[in-house]
């Protein structure tokens, strides 16, 4: 009688976090086989198919699998292992705080240290003018990032620490326009004791467009100003 073919259980997988897999050992005619485990945890839906799910597994949890392959009653049977590595959960954190600057002011925006995966974590960082559409800031490859943006605008980071992928929530850098228009006038040369002429001011622009107004005063040539 021919003995009974190898066994062949599948390749090992390696999962991100995932409550399921697909157990898919090779079928050879002429022979019936049986699913077990190595340890506890995880449950075999059909034990005896060659093909078939296993659920409840947990994340950061390696399981073996084992299928057991039975030929001729009199032939020994054969086995192999397959390993599925199931690996914890992506955490990919920024600060999502609305932050509010001039335009041309540089900001940064930290974020924590990746965790989860199975490899050390990488970054990407992305930008979006509507909050919808991104694009990859070239360079953009730290923890944190700075940015000096001349518009509003959304960043977002990128994360891969195989097999685990996955975007950080969105932070929004609201940016307004510059101070425009903030002229006095004008220069005046009177003698000591009387009173200078008034000074006007034009209504600036840029901001918030809520302006607040304080006036200072030099007396030697504007290297030093202090508030009047």
């Amino acid at each position: 009688k021919p003995a009974t073919a190898g066994a062949n259980a599948g390749a090992d997988q390696v999962l991100c976090a995932q409550p399921t897999a697909t157990l898919s050992a090779s079928f050879v005619n002429g022979t019936s086989g049986v699913w077990s485990q190595v340890g506890s945890g995880g449950t075999i839906s059909n034990p005896s198919s060659n093909t078939t799910s296993v659920s409840d597994l947990l994340p950061g949890t390696v399981y073996k699998f084992v299928w057991t392959q039975s030929g001729f009653a009199s032939c020994p049977a054969t086995n192999d292992t397959v390993v599925i590595d199931n690996k914890p959960a992506l955490e990919n954190r920024i600060d999502t705080t609305t932050h509010t600057i001039c335009a041309g002011s540089q900001i940064n925006i930290s974020g924590l240290a990746a965790t989860g995966g199975g490899t050390p974590p990488t970054y990407q960082w992305q930008v979006s003018t509507d909050g919808i559409n991104f694009t990859t800031i070239a360079g953009a490859t730290a923890q944190n990032h700075t940015i000096t943006p001349t518009t509003t605008v959304w960043l977002r980071r990128l994360v891969h620490a195989q097999p685990c992928s996955g975007f950080s929530v969105t932070v929004k850098i609201n940016v307004q326009p510059p101070l425009t228009n903030n002229s006095i006038s004008a220069d005046a040369t009177i003698c000591m004791g009387l009173t200078a002429p008034a000074l006007n001011g034009t209504l600036p622009a840029g901001g918030n467009n809520a302006f607040t107004f304080q006036w200072q005063q030099s007396t030697n040539g504007g290297a030093v100003w202090t508030d009047i």
